[in-house]
């Protein structure tokens, strides 16, 4: 387990860069050794301040980031962009 803790955290792959804001849409996000009780998964908006801020609701496509973030220590990811797309603007309804 310490072996594990002490890895920097990084995603080495992302399958998909936006995805539909109703869901559906399957994520593959590969990382390095991490356990799956200590992992979130977190996608966030910042201002030009780099102050943290979220759109609940949004007609336009909204640019994020994602990013790993281990609790136990704290330890984060880099960010990498990804987009949140409203429901209108999507290609493939159900």
């Amino acid at each position: 387990m310490n072996s594990i803790l002490s890895k920097s955290l990084r995603i080495s792959r992302l399958n998909i860069c936006s995805a539909p804001a109703s869901g559906g849409k399957e994520v593959t996000l590969l990382c390095d050794k991490v356990t799956k009780h200590d992992i979130k998964v977190l996608f966030y908006q910042q201002d030009n301040d780099s102050t943290i801020i979220w759109k609940k609701q949004s007609s336009d496509v909204i640019e994020v980031f994602i990013e790993l973030v281990r609790p136990s220590d704290g330890q984060s990811s880099e960010p990498r962009q990804f987009e949140i797309i409203p429901n209108h603007l999507t290609r493939n309804k159900r």
